[in-house]
């Protein structure tokens, strides 16, 4: 069974993207193919935890979101002789119960928090909106 060793957590709009880019290009490095997997979130839910202004967005994301142990693991699958191991996910952030349950199933792993000026970010997530 192979789970990450470091999880990126950041904030939306604050370069998470970006960072998981960057290492998906390191030799030493395996990160999840699927940026966003939100396990940590989704386990055992069988639908979107979470209603609100953006729900439109979040309905047509679900359904890559991954809420068992077996979907989770085969992400990592590919995962050979790599240092690191890992995947992104913005939502471990905000919500409440995925810190339980990273601590329950990977309780060694790395976190990597990207985080933004407030303002800054609201404003990108403004114009990404508008878009």
């Amino acid at each position: 069974m192979t789970l990450p060793n470091f999880l990126i957590i950041g904030a939306a709009k604050s370069g998470t993207d970006s960072l998981y880019g960057m290492l998906g290009q390191h030799p030493q490095i395996y990160i999840s193919p699927s940026k966003e997997p939100m396990f940590f979130v989704a386990e055992g839910l069988p639908e979107v935890p979470y209603r609100g202004p953006s729900d439109r967005e979040v309905l047509l994301r679900w359904d890559s979101w991954v809420n068992t142990l077996e979907h989770y693991e085969s992400l990592f699958g590919g995962a050979t002789v790599e240092k690191a191991i890992g995947e992104a996910s913005t939502w471990y952030l905000y919500d409440e119960g995925a810190p339980h349950r990273i601590k329950h199933h990977v309780p060694d792993a790395k976190l990597i928090a990207v985080l933004r000026n407030p303002v800054e970010r609201a404003y990108s997530a403004f114009t990404m909106m508008l878009r």
